[in-house]
């Protein structure tokens, strides 16, 4: 089945700096994605809380970011303050492609999210979804795949998403991150 995922964002990091760019703000190993997968990786703020939750994909010689579009401006404009003198370039391509949830079906170059659920991308269509986007939703419920949006920004650690287990969201050996240090020691801790 295919639904078009028209209510979320697209960014994409570009530049000879985007893979440090995307290791240094993200809580998942950047350097471990490969050309066929979406990796959960969660954009945390100082206090280790989560602003969004990302599925980053290796694409060309650049990097996207799928996410909920509501939080396209607060990501944006809080990604392009920490680019400071680095060679990253960030663009909006929400409008430049068609970002299509498959479940349960396989696409030539589509990436790979978890289990039965994978994403595609086709050039732009603002037609309206012949299979409703909740049957995308819950889809991504019943495979225990979480989400934030506008309400739940910033209340969240990446704990209490479960990202920590088997570190499908985090990985604790990669490096510092924004909000790293708290949730590192969520975890060793075990508080």
């Amino acid at each position: 089945m295919k639904i078009i995922l028209n209510d979320r964002a697209l960014l994409k990091i570009s530049g000879n700096d985007s893979e440090l760019f995307l290791q240094n703000q993200l809580s998942n190993d950047i350097k471990k994605l490969d050309y066929s997968t979406a990796q959960l990786n969660a954009y945390c703020q100082h206090q280790g809380k989560i602003i969004s939750l990302f599925w980053v994909m290796r694409f060309k010689d650049s990097f996207l970011l799928s996410f909920p579009g509501e939080l396209l401006e607060k990501i944006q404009s809080r990604l392009q303050m920490f680019v400071i003198m680095s060679d990253v370039v960030i663009d909006d391509v929400t409008k430049d492609f068609s970002q299509v949830g498959l479940l349960n079906e396989t696409n030539e170059g589509a990436f790979i999210i978890k289990d039965h659920l994978s994403v595609a991308l086709e050039k732009y269509n603002d037609e309206t979804n012949t299979n409703s986007i909740a049957i995308w939703h819950k889809a991504c419920i019943d495979s225990l795949l979480p989400e934030i949006y506008s309400i739940t920004s910033e209340k969240l650690v990446p704990q209490m998403l479960n990202l920590d287990i088997d570190e499908f969201g985090v990985n604790f050996s990669k490096g510092c991150y924004p909000g790293q240090e708290v949730v590192a020691r969520l975890h060793y801790l075990g508080s």
